[in-house]
């Protein structure tokens, strides 16, 4: 599975999931009809995060609440990611959705303002 979604920056967007997050790159592309893009994830896993911005500067980045990505990780590295999320002073917000902070899941907002959800496993 792949989502993708816009991003304003796509630097910044790259420097969040891999530097904060600790995703790879897994790839790159530059001006594929009019986008640039990066293809975020772990190398084994079955899903990836496209993040993309084209040469217009549309589409926005338009997050809503309901727009969440959550990571099911083990405690220890739910415990690295909250970490590296206070090192880049990004706090964590109180979810709308009580279930997330009520199950022990924290919640984030990535550089376009989409809802990241840590979620300890164990």
């Amino acid at each position: 599975m792949r989502v993708a979604r816009p991003t304003v920056d796509i630097e910044r967007s790259i420097t969040f999931w891999t530097r904060v997050v600790g995703f790879e790159v897994l790839s790159q592309f530059k001006d594929h009809a009019g986008y640039d893009g990066a293809i975020m994830g772990y190398p084994s896993a079955a899903w990836e995060l496209e993040v993309t911005r084209h040469s217009s500067g549309s589409p926005l980045p338009t997050p809503t609440d309901e727009d969440i990505i959550t990571l099911y990780v083990a405690a220890d590295a739910a415990d690295t990611i909250k970490t590296r999320m206070r090192n880049e002073e990004i706090l964590p917000f109180e979810h709308p959705n009580s279930y997330w902070k009520s199950m022990g899941a924290e919640s984030y907002t990535d550089p376009d303002g989409y809802t990241l959800i840590i979620f300890p496993t164990d």
